[in-house]
Parts: structure tokens; C-alpha cells; sequence
């Protein structure tokens, strides 16, 4: 009996060895991205975090949407940009006008879109590229490296609404919002169609002042979600209207400018505190559905403007994107001198680089700076180029062949590919 448990126990245990030595075969990792930010530490949840699901899931235009549908689309991306979550990993000081004012971000709490920048083009597509999304933290000192690139401003910020679904207009600021620059006027009022730019010698305020109050009430009052407001004295503004107008009429049939109202969105450059209906309690800038009453918006010397694809007057088209270079193969050189068209509004354009495991070896992002750019070339040094601190430059790459891919984000949200070819080094 002895000697049988022995044999017994003997048996079990080169069973246990046996099974020691048959090593399980390790799971791959997948191809690593060397430009990808992965957060440390603990942080705020957020049950409306800005994702690449969520923004995904913005509608689009297509080309047969109803004047309604686009111009809904552009207000309810407008609107989202301005309240998606994230936060920071670490405080940022910064000035964030030309008037030397100081702001910041802190470490611990929750942002809901952009911070405002002067002169400023950033968007929630280019903060997912210094985001860990897996937590929703923001690498935040090489997203600000540019400043400009980062936070944004009035026209550009309500840009990227528009963008959505416009690209009949040409205007870059708030001074050449006019009818020269592809928009329309709303409304009976009027001014010198001829007009390039707004200027402190001819302004909003002129424009109220020689049509008058009514005249621009009625204008207000024939406004509809999605067209613009714009004031320019020896600075300007831009604000998107994000509901109907409620207009309310005297006895005599003229409207009541203390009574009628209108909401807009826009860039401000206050901090508010907000609780969504998540729950999620955030910061972000002013200008979410602020109600504004006609005479309110007179007095600040506010004209209401809109876009063709809100008329009718031009059609959603089809997205259209190319790439300048031709070949299965580029060089260094011909990739930095290379140059994406698109008939809508490219946000950024990307080069990004594989080893033949399909590693993410290297990255290089350029930024536009303005509205309305519908062509954006490679260069290498440019200081909107906002490159990735944490990869190094072109140096990182060894004598050999890679895979380039050359993706472009679009303000209508499309973010194709380009190009792919082989990359020699």
C-alpha cells in the first residue's frame, strides 16, 4: 500500500513538471505606436468622455440632406465640441489673448471642449492626438506645445461647426465675414456687396446705424439655426444661432426688441462650471445656447449672415481629397514637399510611419492656422507643424523601407487615407 501511494505520488508530480515545461504560447501585443500618450496615475471618470466613438457618431452631410438636416448637423456639432470631456494630466499656465490675459487649466478636473486662444484653430480632432483614451487624459504640455494649435477662438471655433457641411465661403476672421468672402446677408438689411474687410473705419456699427433698428430686428428675426452673427469694431466676433428666433410684435406690428430673443454658441473666454446629464460636473469656456435678446444684440452691434447650403443656393457635394505625389514609392524629400487638396476644410494632415512589423514608428502632424484652408503642404519645420515632443524627429529613422500612410482630418469629420507607399530612408 506504501509503495503504491509512492508510484502514486511520484507520478503526479513529473505530471506537474511535465505541464511546467509545456509553456503556454504568449499572446501577440500587436504593432506599438510610438506616438500614442498612455496616463499615469489616478484621474476624474467621465461618462461622457470624448472618444473617437463619440465623435464619430456626429452626424455627417451626405448629399442629399435637406437644408434643415445640414444646418442642424453644424449647430449640433458646434455645440458638442464645446461640452466633450477630458482633462489634463498635469496644470497649464498660459495667456490666452493679445491683451496679456492670464488663464489656466489644472490638473484634478474636467474641461469640457477647448480653452480660448487667440488666433487660436485647435478642435477636439486634434486633441485626440495627445489623448489616452483608454482614460480620457490629455498629455498636456505637448498638446499646448503650440498654443495657437491648441485652444481656439470665435470665427474659427464656430468654423468647425460649419465646416461640417459648408464650403462656400472663403473668410478666414470675423472681419471678412461679408458677402465678398461667399456668405449672405439675413434679413432686409444691407451693405456695399464690394466690401472686402471690416475695419475701424467702416463697421457693424456703421452697417446698424444706416439701416437702423427695425431694419436689423426684422434681419434677427429672419434668422434660423445654423447662420452667424458677427460684430467688428476695432476687434470682432462670431457666434453660431442655435435655435429658432421668438419674435414678439407691438401694436403697430414692428417687433419688440426687449422681447424677442435668440440663442447662439460661440468661443468665450470665461470659465463656467456645468453638470451634464451624465452627471459628469465640468469646466469649459461660456457660449453654449446663450439667450440674447434682439436689442441686446443690436447694441453690441451684432449683423446676421449665412451660408449657401442654407438657401439651397449650393449643394452638399461629394468630399474630394488628393494627394500631390504619384508613385508606390517616396523619399524624405518629395514627402516634405508634397501637398493635400480637398474641396472642404482640412483640419490636419498626417504622415505616419511603419516598420515592417507594422510598428508606428513615426509621426508628424501639420496643423492649418485658418479658416476655410482647403490645401495644406508638408513641411518639416514650420511651427504650426505641432510635432510630437515624445517622438523624435526624422533622425529616429534607420537606412531602410517603411510604409508611409498620409491621413487627412477634414471639418466635415471624414478622415481618409491618401496615400500609402513605401517609404525610403
Amino acid at each position: 500500500m506504501k509503495k503504491t501511494l509512492l508510484c502514486a505520488l511520484a507520478v503526479l508530480l513529473l505530471l506537474t513538471v511535465l505541464a511546467a515545461c509545456e509553456k503556454k504560447p504568449e499572446t501577440p501585443a500587436g504593432p506599438t505606436s510610438v506616438s500614442a500618450y498612455k496616463s499615469q496615475g489616478e484621474y476624474p471618470k467621465m461618462a461622457e468622455q470624448l472618444t473617437w466613438e463619440r465623435l464619430n457618431a456626429q452626424p455627417m452631410k451626405t448629399e442629399n440632406m435637406t437644408v434643415a438636416d445640414a444646418r442642424k448637423i453644424c449647430v449640433d456639432f458646434f455645440r458638442y465640441a464645446k461640452t466633450a470631456l477630458w482633462t489634463p494630466d498635469e496644470d497649464l499656465d498660459f495667456v490666452r489673448n493679445a491683451a496679456g490675459n492670464a488663464d489656466q487649466m489644472k490638473k484634478g478636473i474636467v474641461y469640457g471642449g477647448l480653452p480660448y486662444i487667440g488666433l487660436g484653430s485647435g478642435n477636439v480632432y486634434r486633441l485626440m492626438d495627445y489623448m489616452d483614451e483608454s482614460t480620457g487624459v490629455v498629455d498636456i504640455s505637448n498638446a499646448a506645445g503650440v498654443l495657437k494649435a491648441f485652444g481656439n477662438q470665435c470665427s474659427i471655433g464656430a468654423w468647425w461647426g460649419w465646416a461640417r457641411a459648408v464650403n462656400s465661403s472663403d473668410y478666414k476672421w470675423s472681419q471678412t465675414c461679408l458677402v465678398s468672402h461667399g456668405l449672405l446677408r439675413v434679413g432686409p438689411y444691407t451693405y456695399d456687396d464690394a466690401l472686402e474687410e471690416l475695419s475701424t473705419s467702416y463697421n457693424t456699427l456703421n452697417i446698424i446705424e444706416e439701416n437702423g433698428t427695425n431694419t436689423i430686428y426684422e434681419s434677427y428675426a429672419a434668422m434660423h439655426q445654423g447662420d452667424g452673427l458677427v460684430w467688428y469694431l476695432n476687434a470682432g466676433h462670431v457666434a453660431m444661432c442655435s435655435s429658432e428666433p421668438v419674435v414678439v410684435k407691438n401694436g403697430d406690428g414692428t417687433i419688440n426688441g426687449n422681447e424677442s430673443y435668440l440663442t447662439y454658441i460661440d468661443q468665450g473666454q470665461k470659465w463656467n462650471e456645468r453638470t451634464n446629464e451624465s452627471g459628469d460636473t465640468f469646466t469649459r469656456k461660456n457660449g453654449v445656447d446663450t439667450k440674447k435678446t434682439f436689442a441686446e444684440l443690436a447694441e453690441a452691434y451684432y449683423v446676421p449672415f449665412t451660408f449657401k447650403e442654407f438657401t439651397g443656393e449650393d449643394p452638399i457635394e461629394k468630399t474630394e481629397v488628393t494627394f500631390s505625389h504619384e508613385g508606390d514609392t517616396i523619399t524624405k524629400a518629395e514627402l516634405f514637399s508634397a501637398k493635400v487638396t480637398s474641396n472642404y476644410s482640412i483640419s490636419d494632415i498626417y504622415a505616419l510611419v511603419y516598420d515592417g512589423k507594422g510598428n508606428e514608428v513615426y509621426k508628424h502632424a501639420v496643423r492649418c492656422i485658418e479658416a476655410n484652408t482647403e490645401a495644406l503642404a508638408f513641411t518639416e519645420t514650420a511651427a504650426e507643424d505641432a510635432g510630437f515632443d515624445n517622438v523624435e524627429r526624422w533622425g529616429v529613422l534607420k537606412s531602410g523601407t517603411y510604409t508611409v500612410k498620409v491621413v487627412v482630418q477634414l471639418g466635415t469629420g471624414e478622415r481618409p487615407t491618401v496615400y500609402e507607399g513605401t517609404l525610403t530612408v
